[in-house]
C-alpha cells in the first residue's frame, strides 16, 4: 500500500469509529438517568425501584455513595469522550495539533466548571454554580468538542489570520 492508500484507510476508520462516539453519547445519558432514577428510589422507596439493569451493580449503593459514583462516572465519561475523539481526530487529519486543540478545549471548560463549582462557597449560590459546572462537565461528555474541533480543522479556520484595519 501506497501513502495515499493508508491516508484513505485511516480516514475510513477514523469515519468508521464516529458511529461508537455517538453511541457512547446515548450510553452515558441511558447510564445517568437510570442513576437518577436510583437515587430518586433511595430518597422515595415507596415510588418503588424502577431503575434498569444498566446500573443494576449500583442498587446496593446508598444514595450518598450514589452521587459520589456518578461523580466518578463522569470522570471516565469524560476521559472515553476525550480518547474517542482524539482517536478519531488523529485518524482523520494526522496532524499532533488537532489533539492539542482538543486538550486545550477539555481543559478549558474542566477549569471554567471547577471555578464555577467553586464560586458556590463565595457566592452561597450552591444549586446555580452546581447547574453550570454540572451542564460543562456535560458538554465534556458529548461528540460537541470532537464536531467543533473538527469543523475548525475540516475549513481551516485554525490557520485563518484575522487583519484589524486601521482607519
Amino acid at each position: 500500500m501506497n501513502q495515499k492508500q493508508i491516508d484513505i484507510a485511516l480516514k475510513v476508520l477514523a469515519i468508521l469509529l464516529i458511529p461508537f462516539l455517538i453511541w457512547l453519547g446515548f450510553h452515558r445519558e441511558a447510564t445517568f438517568v437510570e442513576m437518577n432514577k436510583l437515587i430518586m428510589f433511595k430518597q422515595n422507596p415507596s415510588v418503588g425501584n424502577w431503575a434498569s439493569e444498566i446500573v443494576a451493580d449500583y442498587y446496593d449503593y446508598s444514595e450518598q455513595a450514589l452521587y459520589t459514583a456518578k461523580w466518578w462516572l463522569t470522570v471516565r465519561f469524560s476521559i472515553y469522550f476525550f480518547l474517542l475523539s482524539g482517536l478519531i481526530l488523529f485518524l482523520f487529519f494526522r496532524k499532533k495539533k488537532v489533539l492539542y486543540y482538543l486538550l486545550m478545549f477539555y481543559l478549558v471548560i474542566f477549569v471554567l466548571a471547577g471555578i464555577s463549582y467553586l464560586s458556590s462557597y463565595i457566592t452561597g449560590n450552591h444549586r446555580g454554580a452546581y447547574l453550570v459546572a454540572r451542564r460543562l462537565m456535560g458538554l465534556l461528555q458529548s461528540p460537541y468538542p470532537f464536531m467543533l474541533i473538527f469543523v475548525l480543522i475540516l475549513f481551516g479556520l485554525d490557520r485563518m489570520k484575522i487583519s484589524q484595519k486601521s482607519e
